[in-house]
Order: structure tokens, then sequence, then C-alpha cells
């Protein structure tokens, strides 16, 4: 659900189920109400607020962020201030897939396919790295969890910004294969709340 209509939500799940209590999970909201219903959302790994006008920030998430989507056969990075995606790039890379051939023939596939994904990581964080903002509040990652985990692990090296792996950050792994498209959506989904709910009065 987009940050925007939270707030309103949040008040409309309220009204149609009197008596629902509120309250912070570690990095989620729970409502509870007497009826049975109940809703969990999540959004950025931050506690969630009291006031549920402030909800609408706390989903909204951080403003300076940096996007980061790679799979084995490609890769898109971007910065983007609020909803705005401000910069993008954009490209192909191939790594190998998995074998199930033995023996020394795969030793030495193995190693082609780790220095191909290594080649991958270097090549994204150096893209990633000229678009990053001057001080980015967070992070969207998305793709393969070891390749884009290890870019921004790569990312400090490039850029001086040490705390770079320490920012919030959205993590998206069920994204497509990375283009722009997928990009302003990833974008998309992270200004935005994950609401999960059980309603047995709706049965």
């Amino acid at each position: 659900m987009a940050a925007s209509r939270l707030p309103g939500w949040l008040t409309r799940f309220s009204d149609q189920h009197p008596g629902t209590v509120t309250d912070a999970v570690g990095n989620a909201l729970r409502l509870q109400a007497p009826d049975g219903a109940t809703a969990r959302i999540t959004a950025w790994p931050t506690e969630p607020p009291d006031q549920v006008e402030a909800m609408r920030d706390w989903a909204r998430g951080p403003h300076a962020l940096s996007l980061i989507l790679v799979r084995r056969g490609g890769w898109t990075v971007g910065a983007a201030r609020g909803d705005e995606l401000t910069a993008h790039r954009t490209g192909r890379r191939y790594v190998q897939s998995r074998t199930a051939a033995g023996g020394w023939s795969q030793q030495r596939f193995a190693r082609r396919r780790g220095n191909q994904a290594d080649a991958l990581v270097l090549h994204v964080a150096e893209a990633a790295a000229a678009l990053l903002p001057e001080r980015p509040d967070g992070v969207v990652l998305g793709g393969d969890r070891a390749l884009a985990t290890a870019v921004l692990d790569e990312l400090p090296t490039r850029t001086g910004q040490r705390a770079l792996p320490e920012l919030p950050r959205r993590e998206l792994y069920d994204l497509p294969d990375p283009r722009l498209v997928v990009l302003r959506t990833a974008l998309a989904r992270a200004r935005s709340a994950q609401i999960r709910i059980d309603d047995p009065t709706r049965g």
C-alpha cells in the first residue's frame, strides 16, 4: 500500500473493528481487534511510530535512496529522492549457471563462474558508486541476495562512505530480471507498506 494511503487505511480498520489495539512488534505494526481481526504492517526496519499520521513517513522511508538490483544476467542501479528516480543505469553481464558435472571439469567451471560473479559485483559497484546520492539515507536491494549484498559491501571501498552497509534497507528479492521498469517498481514498493490481514468477520 502506498505510504500516503496508510493513515487512512489504519483509521478505517479501527472504525470497522471497534476496540482495535495497535502496538509495535519489533519493526512491524500489529493491529488486534476484539472480533478476531488482525493485521500486520511492515515497512522500513525501524520501530513504527505511535501516531497514525506519522505512519506515512515511516512507510515512505528515507528521503535519499540508492537502489541496487542485480541478477546473474543483468543489473540496474539508481538514485532517488522522495518518489522520484533521479539517475539510473542498466546493463547486462553474463554469469554461468550451475552445472551438475563432476570432477576436475566441475572445479574449473566453478572457478570460472566465481570469477564472473566477482567481475559482475565489481562492475555494478562501480556503476552504483557513480550514481550514489551524496549522503544516502537508505538502500534498496533486489534480485539475487548474495550478489546484491556483495555489491553493497563493495561500495565503501569505492566511495569512502564506510557506513553504507549499515544504512536502513528494504530487500525485494522477488523482483524479476533487472530493467528500468523493474527499478521504478522497486522504488514504488520501497515507498510503501506491506499489509497482511486475517479477518474472520469476512469469512
